[in-house]
Order: C-alpha cells, then structure tokens, then sequence
C-alpha cells in the first residue's frame, strides 16, 4: 500500500475496491490497484491510498505468497523457497524494517493470488449460499470480502428457487340483488369433533349482503342433503332463488345429486380453475374470519 501515485505503471478504478481498516477504528479507501515499478521495487496488484504517510508491505501477505522471510537484529530478507533467490532485503529501523528493495516476479503473485484478484460477485454468492445481492454489496463495500469485481449477474438458481406467485387482482364486483351470487366452501376435518360428532362446516355466503350461513356436517357427503334444505329454506322464507352457485372444485360439489339439483332450479354453477382456490376468494376469506374468531374465543376461555 502506498500514497504516490507515481510510482505506478497504470491505474485501474473499481467501485468494489476494499476499505482498510487501520488500528485505531478509522477506515481508508483505496483509490486505484495496480503494479508498482522503480529501480529499486516491482510489486504487482499495490493499492494506493492517499491517506498513508508511510509505503506498507504486508510480511502476512508475503507469506501467503509461499515466501521465506528472515527477520535478524540487523535487517530482512525475503527469499524464494524454490530457487533460493534473493527477492528483496531491508533494514532495521528502531522495532520497523525498512525494505531497500524487492522485486516479486509477477507470475508468482498471479498464481498465489488469483482466487483473490479474480473473486467475482457471482463468486461470493455462490460461496455464501446465494445470499441476496443487496446483502452481498454491503459485504464488498465493507471490505469484508476483499477485492472483488462488481460485475452485472443474474442468479438463474435464485430465480426458480425464490420466485413467488404473484397475487390474484381483487375483485370488487358485488351482486345487484340477494341471491344473484351464493359463494360456497368445505373446511375440515377438525381434529376435534363437536359433541354431535361434526369434524366438517359448509358456508354459503350471500354475495349481495355478505350474510352467512354455516351447517356442520359428520361427513362431506352430507353437502347434498344440506344444500337442498338452505335452497328450500331460502324459497319459502325469503322467497328467492339461487341464480349463481360458486364454489371450488372438490368432488362433494360434484355429485350427480348435487348437480341434478341445481339444473332442476335453474342455478348456473361457478368453478375455480384448479388449484387456484384465490378465485373462490370470498368464501376462503370467510373461513379465517371464522376460524380466527373461534380460536380467539378458545384462547380467552382458557380452552386452548
């Protein structure tokens, strides 16, 4: 790490450059990365920060590098193990070492440290089980991942393995008279039985007026008895018909006695698209007011 800037051959900007921490708290920012040259210094991949007053050399890094170094009372020296070379020597300066020269040969630099000088965005998501890229970025502009080139990527694994349904448009039609439109569910079974022995309820909502009126059954085959009697009870009390009946696609509202039924009074039969239980929306949405009023009445009563 250095503040002159002339010394470098070229400079090269990177927004995902790494801040350096120093002792006291504080961060520095590196402003450029590139290889230093003079008659007496050739070190590849230098940062400079103009903030430094004095050049670093990181004696950690040159170990990674697979170098020798020999601290002495008198000096330094830094060797290749391979050749037994010489790359550079320093002096001892009060408790520091000064280097008088070092020359790194470059292809040991890029073969020791091109998992770092070539570590990508995509690199770092993949390593870090594909964490978000907002999360990532905050990393690299940390300086938590060192040096990594911020390169546009797309996640073809996040896409499929995250992606989400997007929601169905809400509808805001209403029927313009009672019994134009009767919305119609199971829910079961319960994992307790009511005392008749009843583990399943059917609702029919009236679309007009949000009335609703619940039956409990001891078996879902039971839905075409029910159903006959709220059809009469509506006849003879309230004197309607049932023109659209809506419901989901469960084989109970299939039955050939439920279907006879309906064709004898004329009612058109609504269904939802397999396994989209959205489009049966009013009668689903219905079901929680009533489960989630039934738990809270459990829970105040100490019941559950």
């Amino acid at each position: 790490m250095t503040s002159d800037s002339h010394i470098f051959s070229s400079q090269s900007t990177n927004s995902s450059l790494p801040a350096i921490h120093t002792a006291n708290g504080s961060t520095m920012h590196v402003s450029h990365i590139s290889h230093i040259s003079t008659s007496n210094i050739s070190i590849p991949d230098t940062f400079l920060i103009l903030q430094l007053k004095l050049n670093l050399v990181s004696v950690g890094q040159l170990c990674d590098l697979g170098l020798h170094l020999f601290l002495t009372p008198f000096g330094c020296s830094v060797q290749d193990p391979q050749t037994g070379q010489i790359l550079g020597i320093g002096r001892k300066v009060c408790r520091l070492f000064e280097l008088i020269n070092l020359r790194l040969p470059p292809h040991l630099f890029s073969t020791s440290c091109s998992a770092v000088s070539t570590s990508s965005l995509d690199l770092w998501h993949s390593r870090l089980g594909h964490v978000s890229i907002g999360r990532l970025k905050t990393l690299v502009s940390q300086g938590s991942l060192g040096f990594v080139k911020n390169e546009h990527f797309e996640c073809v694994s996040c896409q499929l393995a995250k992606h989400h349904t997007l929601p169905f448009n809400k509808s805001d039609s209403v029927a313009t008279a009672p019994f134009d439109l009767v919305h119609s569910d199971i829910w079961g079974p319960s994992p307790t039985p009511t005392i008749g022995g009843s583990k399943y309820f059917v609702i029919f909502v009236n679309d007009y007026s949000q009335y609703t009126w619940i039956y409990f059954m001891n078996y879902k085959s039971d839905l075409s008895k029910i159903y006959r009697d709220f059809a009469t009870m509506i006849q003879t009390q309230l004197s309607s018909i049932i023109k659209v009946f809506r419901t989901d696609n469960a084989m109970e509202y299939k039955e050939k006695s439920f279907l006879d039924f309906l064709h004898q009074n004329g009612t058109v039969i609504h269904r939802s698209c397999p396994g989209t239980s959205q489009q049966n929306g009013r009668a689903e949405r219905k079901h929680r007011h009533i489960l989630d009023t039934t738990r809270a009445l459990l829970i105040s009563s100490s019941c559950l």
